[in-house]
């Protein structure tokens, strides 16, 4: 009998499907470490995409920025030689010698800095700029707004001028820039460091378009509205046309054309107790008012330039607040 038991060897633990607890142990461990693999991918991937959609936001900004202030600057040249803004070295940033090769002083930049103030605004840049949509620029014979029998001014529309043209830029509450295209240098400055002088006279055509007085705009005073020959000040459509640069011998016409007032300045806001700066374009209104928008975020400064005043060309340059640097060339 005693020969007949079998002597039985301790067998390891094994659960119900044949898995030995070791076995278990490890299977466990994997699973875990997967589980931490999958969340370290995953915590990998929303950043990623966090990342990648903060970047595509700001791109986005970007193009919109530079888009807005391109099609702007494109439609500056009424600026030049019409508006005085002394830039950062006192210099006017839109003389235009367009007469003469400039040698010295012929760079010209305007900056604009987010202030440290919540609230606060930068200093501004104002631009003529066309304005397609109300009318196309138009060439006028100074003939047509006075009386035939005498040298009496009667009105820019006189005898219905305007209505009888197509796509007109005669149009109520908007308004017109009036100007020859031959400029008056009083000295000659052979370096070219000073811009002649255009004669030109802005201003907002009454509800009643039939009326011969423009509102007159000064651009916040920046307008220059004097003949430089005998200091005289273009106070009307009137003397403007009687002080057009007249050359004996060649059809002595002036230009009429739809424009606005754009001005530009950074305003100082918090967010999530950050301060950042908002670029805003605003629009000037026949009020008197402002219309504005904002076209650029966490703008820290904007930096307007000229490389050289015998080009008309307006180069921008604006600095986020995460000290990357966008230029807009036209």
């Amino acid at each position: 009998m005693v020969n007949d038991m079998k002597i039985m060897k301790p067998k390891e633990i094994i659960n119900d499907y044949g898995f030995t607890m070791v076995e278990m142990l490890v299977a466990a461990s994997m699973v875990g470490l997967l589980f931490m693999a999958g969340g370290a991918i995953f915590d990998i991937v929303r950043k990623d995409v966090s990342l990648s959609r903060d970047n595509m936001i700001e791109t986005l900004d970007n193009l919109y920025t530079e888009q807005i202030i391109k099609e702007d600057i494109l439609h500056a040249k009424h600026s030049l030689n019409s508006l005085s803004l002394p830039d950062d070295m006192n210099r006017n940033f839109f003389d235009f010698t367009s007469d003469i090769s400039c040698v010295t002083n012929c760079k010209r930049e305007f900056n604009l800095y987010r202030e440290s103030v919540e609230g606060a605004y930068s200093k501004t840049i104002s631009f003529i700029v066309s304005d397609g949509v109300n009318g196309e620029e138009l060439m006028y014979n100074p003939v047509d707004a006075y009386s035939k029998n005498s040298l009496e001014f009667k009105s820019l529309n006189h005898g219905n001028f305007f209505e009888k043209r197509y796509n007109s830029p005669w149009r109520k509450n908007k308004l017109v820039y009036l100007y020859a295209s031959r400029t008056i240098r009083v000295k000659d400055f052979t370096d070219g460091s000073s811009a002649p002088h255009k004669i030109a006279y802005m201003g907002w055509v009454p509800r009643d378009q039939h009326l011969g007085k423009l509102i007159p705009e000064d651009v916040d005073k920046q307008f220059i509205s004097i003949d430089p020959r005998d200091k005289t000040r273009i106070t009307s459509s009137d003397k403007m046309l009687r002080r057009a640069p007249y050359v004996e011998g060649l059809g002595n016409f002036v230009f009429i054309s739809a424009v606005k007032i754009v001005r530009y300045k950074i305003q100082t806001i918090k967010e999530n107790g950050v301060l950042v700066g908002k670029l805003l374009r605003e629009v000037k209104l026949p009020t008197g008012e402002w219309k504005s928008q904002i076209v650029g975020h966490n703008i820290n400064m904007v930096s307007f330039y000229r490389e050289t005043i015998d080009s008309p060309s307006i180069s921008v340059e604006f600095n986020r607040d995460d000290n990357k640097k966008k230029e807009v060339n036209p």
